[in-house]
Parts: C-alpha cells; structure tokens; sequence
C-alpha cells in the first residue's frame, strides 16, 4: 500500500485520478485514503449548468417569461469502496462500489446514477445478516415470497427463518398478510452483486468551491451495512469519501415565485429533490 500512496500523490500534482472502462485498473494504482491538507476528492464535472439548462429549456425555462434566478454549484458526499466478494463457487469478483452517504443508497451505474432503494431504512433499523438472508431471499423473489419458498432460498433451518421473520416484521423490514410476505419499501431495490458499474474521473481539489452536503449516515454505518448484506465473503480492501457536483438550478416563474431543482453535474440528468434536502 506504500507503493500505492506514492502513486497516488503523483497523481494529486499531475491534476487528476482517472478511471478507464474495464475492470477498474486504476484502482490497482491509488490509494484511497483520505487527503491531507484538507484536499477532498470529487468527481469531474462533466456538463455545466448552462448547458443543463439549455438542453432541458422545456421543463425549466419554458417561456420568456421565466428567468433563471441563480445556478449554484453544490456536492454531495458518497463512499468509494474497493471491495472483492465471492460470484460463485469457484470465482471471485473485485470491484468498487458507490455509495451514498446522504439516502443510504448504492449507485447501481454512474453512467445514469441508477440507486438502490431499501438500504437507507436497512442501516436506520440496524439490519443484521440474518435480517438480509430474509431481504435478499425477498428481492430475489421480486419482493414477495412464502414461508416455505425462503425456507429454500436462505438455506436457514426453520427455527433460525422464524426468529429472523420475526426481528424483520419489528424493525418494519417486512409486513407478512396471511402466507404472503413481502419487503416493506415502495418499489424496493436491492443489489444483486457488490458492485457499481463506473468509468468517471475523479479528481482532487483543496476546496471543493460550493456547499457541500451534511451527511446522513456515517461512513462506519455503510460499511457495517454492506458486510451484512453481501455476506460472509464480502471484504473492503479500501475505502475514502468522495463528492458528487451537482447544481441547484433557481428559475422565476411569470408570477415571482421560484423553484429550484436540482441536476447532477456529471450525468446532466436531475436528481431526486428529497435526496438533495435530506428527507
């Protein structure tokens, strides 16, 4: 890991981190660790907010009557993991996932910021690896399933699946009506595999030069979720806090009010409003 620092500050003078399409080959090359000096990580943007406006003037500008009032550049934290987990019996996978420490929720692509939903009400109701053979069993079954049905799936004798039915059913993970059991989230989403589909460049910077939002979940909650939900094969070999720049885009309306949304600065497509506030 020396070795891996040392590169890793080159890296830091030379301007920039950059991440290739494959299986990540620039993570054989950093270190990631937190900076020192206050510098902070975050990824590059990639389109501004004129052009965000510009390419989406029917949903924000939509007459000449509407002005845009401000564009505020803003970041959000989220948690790189390079992590390594068993595929199948014979196969291990390593990769790197993103995960956000505002909601709680895994990127599933950085190419369109698809999210997880389900793992934010997870680390809030403490869910153990027992609780996760039962949510994962559910996913698999597309979120609803019968007694006997997971019985197989988890593989857990009966006493366990019904002690772990149970502690899900009191931290509101599921909801059971009759033989039906099903996940206790709307349009519940979790990973099938520890990974984030991600090619972004990441560079660094001594002041990230907007807000940045407070965090919602600490960086020791998500790892203690994700070694619970991927299983006992699930390592973290490294993990750091990065930024994602998004803007906040304020338009007047004909009649004076404002409405401001909010637009992720390195896909150019909106993000979810009660991300952004925190809700």
């Amino acid at each position: 890991m020396r070795i891996l620092s040392t590169l890793f500050s080159f890296a830091i003078l030379g301007g920039g981190l950059w991440w290739v399409d494959g299986h990540y080959p620039a993570l054989k090359h950093i270190a990631l660790e937190k900076l020192n000096s206050g510098k902070v990580a975050s990824f590059e943007v990639k389109y501004t907010a004129k052009q965000i406006i510009d390419k989406n003037k029917s949903d924000l500008v939509k007459t000449s009557k509407h002005k845009c009032q401000s564009q505020e550049l803003k970041f959000a934290p989220y948690l790189l993991m390079e992590v390594k987990y068993s595929k199948n019996a014979t196969q291990t996978g390593e990769g790197v996932i993103l995960w956000d420490l505002t909601d709680g929720e895994m990127i599933l692509s950085a190419k369109t910021w698809e999210k997880t939903h389900g793992y934010g009400d997870c680390i809030t109701a403490h869910a153990s690896p027992f609780d996760f053979s039962i949510l994962n069993g559910l996913a698999k079954k597309g979120g609803t399933s019968d007694e006997s049905s997971l019985l197989k799936s988890t593989q857990l004798d009966q006493d366990l699946l019904g002690n772990a039915l149970e502690a899900c059913k009191r931290k509101k993970l599921i909801v059971q009506a009759g033989s039906r059991i099903r996940l206790h989230m709307e349009n519940a989403k979790l990973a099938t595999e520890p990974e984030t589909d991600i090619s972004l460049a990441l560079v660094t910077t001594s002041n990230a030069g907007g807000e940045r939002l407070s965090k919602r979940f600490s960086a020791a909650q998500i790892k203690k979720n994700a070694t619970n939900a991927f299983g006992s094969d699930f390592a973290i070999k490294n993990a750091t806090e990065i930024f994602l720049p998004f803007y906040a885009i304020t338009i007047e309306n004909p009649d004076g009010t404002l409405q401001t949304t909010f637009w992720n600065a390195v896909t150019g497509n909106p993000l979810a409003t009660n991300l952004v506030l925190g809700k």
